[in-house]
């Protein structure tokens, strides 16, 4: 009986530094991934290299808070089309605007994402920068119009 209570213990403590060891990995796997996991590299060069394209910016897949933060959002289940619809929302709204600086992977894909990802479709309306002749050129013969009634209208 002594023997079969050693043996009971000695499988007990192997089944306990399984569990440890498993404990261990996940933890390990938790920290890689708030680290900026190589597992989600092909999801964020593409969200990131979309963002660049849209925006006309040169942000860095490989930059750790970006892997973190796309990874972050992959592991809550939201997907590569979900950011990119996020970054087509925020473009639509910052760009030519004083916002348009903060069209970058930390604030776009931060604490106020779903805001960004659920934000209402509205038609796109020329921007202009104060003093610049910036506008969409899609929209020139619109914005002739609208300044020609604002002469009027003074």
């Amino acid at each position: 009986t002594e023997a079969e209570t050693e043996a009971e213990a000695e499988t007990k403590t192997e089944t306990e530094t399984e569990t440890e060891t498993d404990t261990d990995t996940d933890a390990h796997e938790a920290r890689e991934c708030r680290a900026g996991s190589p597992r989600y590299i092909v999801e964020t060069s593409e969200v990131i290299e979309y963002l660049n394209q849209k925006a006309g910016k040169n942000y860095h897949a490989s930059a750790k808070s970006t892997q973190r933060k796309i990874g972050a959002l992959l592991e809550q289940g939201f997907t590569t089309a979900d950011m990119k619809r996020a970054v087509d929302n925020m473009v639509r709204e910052w760009r030519y605007t004083e916002y348009e600086k903060y069209l970058r992977p930390e604030t776009l894909f931060g604490d106020k994402f779903d805001s960004y990802l659920n934000m209402p479709q509205s038609p796109a309306l020329p921007k202009r920068k104060a003093g610049d002749a910036w506008y969409d050129p899609a929209h020139a013969a619109q914005l002739e119009q609208w300044e020609k009634r604002s002469m009027f209208d003074d």
